[in-house]
């Protein structure tokens, strides 16, 4: 067996080793930087939205 496929099936078989708690936790970590990451991009896109409207009087 290759170690890659080692790997792979030892990922797949994590969750079971570890009880749910921290999975879930392990989840939402891993989540909290994409959240962070489409918020910038939704925060450019809304400022970007703004500068482009010619219905702005400001």
């Amino acid at each position: 067996m290759s170690s890659i496929t080692g790997h792979v099936m030892a990922y797949a078989v994590a969750p079971a080793l570890v009880d749910s708690h921290t999975f879930v936790g392990a989840t939402a970590i891993g989540l909290v930087p994409l959240v962070l990451a489409g918020l910038v991009v939704f925060v450019k896109w809304w400022r970007g939205r703004d500068e482009v409207s010619p219905t702005r009087t400001t």
